[in-house]
Formats: structure tokens, C-alpha cells, sequence
């Protein structure tokens, strides 16, 4: 405080809240790690918390009102019914509860922060969220729609609980508007609400699986259309050759795929030969095609990456002109020399990729 450089935690509760300020200083707490957190700027310092804390939110929110109304049924009442997504976030459910429990009873609170911002963030609100918005909305059928409900209910439930401690306040708002399962009951408070255990969720190494090639495919084809300049709401036709199990998987998701990947179509096998197309292979060995014949303008692609690789093979053979001079490898200092020849690793990475992509046009560099 005498230097001037001390933070005020009531200010920062007042700009951003306890539960940001709480969240940012556990999860800076890494085993032999500083937290920095910066006096003159108190947004950056504490926006890890603050981000966090707003995604719970918005996501517990969008949660809730997607329930719609109507009494929600116990998870054990619709087992029969768990569709792909459910099985596979009950399994990451568990697989959360067990490693936040883990990392706690090791006084690893850092850890355990971590695990919860890997489950709730990246699993349940960027995926599982997104795949049962059309379910949610009855679009399924009524049973299934249930059967999303009860599993949204359920593991959002438990994620309210684990969070409790590091983030109270919202976590406490959330669990007062969260619906009481038919026929079953609950604390008052979520303070006093039992921590979960085993059995919270089901282990499910199959769903695991499934779950997460569809995930990879959806993650590959999103790539191939930033890349290559596919707009984002076309929609796209695919092949695909992968196993029998895996099209069975694919037939069974094409809604998600359609509004997850704006994949209109999926055609089993692979594209006639001379088809111009992007392609990638995921790391079960499953191809996938996506042909460009009408999503882009060739020609004009094909130009553009002609010019690129040849300024790119300009700049390189520039500087492997410098690195051949005798007299520059003895005037220039070790680190430029080192940092020349990084570049020119660079750019000719740079340039293959180029190649290759326009090689997968049909063209070639000029």
C-alpha cells in the first residue's frame, strides 16, 4: 500500500464481482507458480475470472430457459431413451467429478479449477449445448426431448455443485432457478447440497469414442472451410470413407452435422477422380472430401496462390543468397545469421503447404 501498487479486492469486487476475483486468483495457483496481477490494469489482471464467470452464467442461463416448461423427469426415468451426446457428457461428467475430487483431496485447488473449466466450458457449453439446442426444441420427438432435458438438469446440477466453492455467488443464483427432477428433492441451499460422488455420471468408453471422432470431423471440416474460403452459412456436401460403424454414426447425427457443419449431404466413398476438392484424413484413417466446384472461384483461388508461392520462393531464394555470402556469415552477428535461417525454414513451410493446397485445385505452381 505505501508504494501505491497494492489492489484493492472491494474494487475489484465492485467492478467484476467476488466470484471473478475469487475464480482469477485459484486458477493463477499453480504449484510454484507467481500470480501476477497488475495494479494499473486491473481488466487484464482479473479477466481470466471475469470471462469464466460470465460464460457460467450465460450458459446457465441459456441452459434454463431451454428447458422449457413442464416437470422434468429423473435421469433414471429416461435411460432407455440417452441419446449419443448424453451418454458421452455423463461420461465426461464423471470423469470431471472424479479428477476435481482427485486434485482437491491433493490440495491442488488450481487443478481442480482447471478440470471443472476443461468440463463445464469446452464439453458441456461449447458442445453439448450446441447438439441438443434442436432435441431441446422437440425437434427429436417428445421422448427425446426428455431424455436431453433430465441429462441437461442432472449435469448441470452436479457442475453447480462442484463450482460452489470457488464461485458461490453465481453458482448459488443458478441452483435457485434450477427444476427439481419430478418426485425427487433436494437441499434448500446449494451450500449445504452433497458433493458428488461416484455414480454421478456413467463411464462410457464407447461414447467417449463415437462422441469424439464426430467431434473430430466437425472440427476438420470447420477448418476446411476457413481455409479455403468456404462461407460460413453454405451449405456443403462431403464424402467420407470411413468404416461401417462410423456412416452408421453419421447417418444417426446428420441434423447435428448439418447445423453444427453446414453439411447438406454426405456421400459414402470417395469423389470421382479429377474432382477438385479439400481433403483431410482424421487419425482413425477416415477421408474426408469436400469438393469446391461451385462454393468458390477457382480460377481466381488458383491465381492467388500461384502469386504467393512465387513472391514466397522470391523472398527465399533472397535470403539463401545472403546466407551463401561469405562476408555476411562473417559480419553478422550468430543471432541474425540464426534468425535468417528460421526464416527461410519458415517460409518454405509456408510454401509446401501453399503448393499442396493448390495442387488440390487442380492447379500447379507456376
Amino acid at each position: 500500500k505505501s508504494l501505491g501498487n497494492g489492489i484493492d479486492p472491494l474494487k475489484v469486487v465492485e467492478l467484476y464481482g467476488a466470484d471473478a476475483l475469487r475464480y482469477t486468483l485459484i486458477s493463477s495457483a499453480g504449484i510454484g507458480a507467481d500470480i501476477r496481477l497488475d495494479h494499473a490494469d486491473l481488466e487484464a489482471s482479473f479477466s481470466p475470472g471475469r470471462n469464466f464467470v460470465n460464460k457460467l452464467w450465460n450458459a446457465g442461463r441459456f441452459a434454463l430457459m431451454s428447458l422449457g416448461e413442464g416437470d422434468v423427469k429423473p435421469l433414471a426415468d429416461v435411460k432407455s431413451e440417452l441419446a449419443l451426446e448424453d451418454r458421452w457428457l455423463l461420461s465426461r461428467y464423471q470423469f470431471a467429478v472424479d479428477r476435481t475430487t482427485s486434485e482437491l483431496e491433493g490440495q491442488r485447488i488450481h487443478g481442480a479449477s482447471e478440470a471443472l473449466r476443461d468440463f463445464f466450458w469446452n464439453e458441456f457449453a461449447d458442445w453439448y449445448l450446441e447438439f441438443v439446442k434442436n432435441r431441446l426444441r422437440g425437434g427429436a420427438g417428445e421422448e427425446s426431448r426428455q431424455a436431453a432435458r433430465a441429462t441437461l438438469v442432472h449435469v448441470l446440477d452436479g457442475i453447480l455443485r462442484l463450482l460452489h466453492p470457488m464461485v458461490p455467488f453465481v453458482t448459488e443464483e443458478l441452483w435457485g432457478l434450477l427444476p427439481t427432477p419430478a418426485g425427487t428433492s433436494r437441499p434448500e441451499a446449494l451450500i449445504v447440497a452433497e458433493w458428488p460422488g461416484a455414480g454421478a455420471g456413467t463411464s462410457d468408453p464407447a461414447a467417449d469414442a463415437e462422441f469424439g471422432w464426430l467431434q473430430e470431423l466437425i472440427v476438420q471440416l470447420r477448418s476446411l472451410r476457413k481455409e479455403y474460403g468456404v462461407g460460413e452459412g453454405q451449405e456443403v456436401e462431403i464424402y467420407v470413407a470411413a468404416s461401417g460403424e462410423r456412416l452408421s454414426c453419421l447417418e444417426e447425427q446428420r441434423e447435428a452435422l448439418r447445423r453444427l457443419a453446414k453439411v447438406g449431404s454426405t456421400i459414402t466413398g470417395r469423389p470421382a477422380e479429377g474432382t477438385v476438392g479439400a481433403s483431410a484424413v482424421m487419425s482413425d484413417g477416415t477421408e474426408v472430401v469436400l469438393p469446391l466446384e461451385g462454393l468458390i472461384d477457382l480460377d481466381r483461388e488458383r491465381k492467388r496462390l500461384a502469386e504467393e508461392i512465387a513472391r514466397l520462393e522470391k523472398a527465399i531464394a533472397g535470403t539463401n543468397g545472403r546466407l551463401s555470402n561469405e562476408g555476411f556469415l562473417s559480419k553478422a552477428p550468430a543471432e541474425v545469421v540464426e534468425k535468417e535461417r528460421e526464416k527461410v525454414a519458415s517460409m518454405t513451410e509456408k510454401a509446401t503447404k501453399l503448393g499442396e493446397k493448390l495442387s488440390s485445385m487442380g492447379g500447379a505452381p507456376s
